[in-house]
């Protein structure tokens, strides 16, 4: 706690004084502000100090809060993926006879082994985006919260 001059009777009084201790005149406090990294002296409004360029913003209690949900939401996605399967039940290239009603069987065994193939890639791609997507949301969550009060 600093200590000032009052402006009336000139004796030292604290800096946090409403009025002299001494004389009763009454103290206009001009309540400095300080950067909390270099210590350098800084207005109210103002958004980055001019010595060191940190940010002066004042904690956010809704940043925090839609931080928390992101990173909520991401974990949500990324279990989701990892819980994602695809359960086609097919037999792999079955071949039949050698007539024309086999051969049509061989078509339908063939294209229903593409189908389930198929369904198998989009089941895995599916989970991929699931998981990248979970964790930059949460990445994003992340920086939301930490650029509160300037960090």
């Amino acid at each position: 706690m600093a200590l000032i001059k009052c402006p009336e009777c000139k004796k030292e009084i604290s800096e946090e004084a409403t009025q002299c201790i001494h004389c009763g005149c009454p103290i206009e406090n001009e309540t400095k502000h300080y950067c909390k990294e270099c210590g350098t002296e800084i207005l109210e409004t103002d958004e980055t100090c001019k010595k060191c360029g940190c940010s002066l913003k004042k904690a956010n209690k809704k940043n925090t809060f839609l931080g928390i949900i992101y990173i909520l939401l991401g974990l949500v996605s990324i279990i989701w993926g990892l819980q994602l399967n695809y359960y086609g039940d097919y037999s792999k290239e079955e071949k039949y006879g050698g007539d024309a009603y086999t051969g049509i069987q061989n078509a339908s065994s063939t294209t229903a082994n593409n189908v389930n193939e198929l369904g198998d890639m989009l089941c895995l791609s599916f989970k991929g985006i699931l998981i990248v997507m979970g964790g930059t949301i949460i990445l994003y969550g992340v920086s939301t919260i930490s650029n509160k009060e300037g960090n």
